[in-house]
């Protein structure tokens, strides 16, 4: 069983995501994302090993996830990752915020997930075809193409722009709500 501060800070981390992803820019939210993990990777917790980090944290995640959607406060898949990433920040677990597209049904769809040290993904399964077109600023890999993306050699507008299409990407076509990620895992 998950022990109940765990699930409070993935709320807390998930609400504080809300906000940033919703005031600020993509450029900007990123920037904020990357300081925030940096300040609670000095605040280590004691509560969970490595290990039983990367395990739960995906569980803890989409149940705070739920409990906020129940408030009819709308999450989507980039508040997600951002929240992923800062709770694994405090247990020490390297992770970066990774985008993506694919074209569904003719349209484009984006999505954003976290990958840990090592190439685990959460948020996101190969099946559902995802092509990665950046990471947050700061991180230096390889896209599925083979080719480098973003790092901090180019600046975090062109992150935070391609951040932006991957958004409005995932807007669905009625309201300008993002489409739900999880109903196409459902699907798959």
């Amino acid at each position: 069983m998950m022990d109940l501060g765990g699930q409070l800070e993935a709320l807390l981390l998930m609400m504080i995501a809300k906000v940033c992803s919703g005031r600020l820019s993509p450029a900007r939210s990123l920037w904020v994302s990357e300081q925030l993990a940096d300040s609670l990777a000095r605040f280590p917790s004691s509560a969970a090993s490595d290990e039983r980090a990367r395990r739960d944290v995906e569980h803890l995640v989409w149940r705070a996830h739920r409990m906020l959607s129940s408030t009819s406060l709308h999450l989507d898949c980039y508040e997600r990752a951002l929240t992923a990433r800062w709770w694994l920040a405090r247990r020490a677990v390297s992770s970066e915020v990774v985008f993506g597209l694919r074209r569904e049904s003719g349209a484009w769809e984006g999505h954003a997930w976290v990958e840990l040290e090592g190439g685990e993904k959460l948020f996101v399964e190969e099946s559902l075809g995802y092509r990665e077109i950046a990471r947050e600023p700061g991180s230096t890999s390889k896209a599925s193409s083979g080719s480098p993306v973003a790092s901090d050699e180019r600046s975090a507008g062109v992150i935070g722009d391609a951040v932006k299409g991957v958004m409005g990407a995932a807007r669905g076509p009625r309201d300008g709500r993002p489409r739900s990620a999880a109903r196409a895992m459902a699907r798959a």
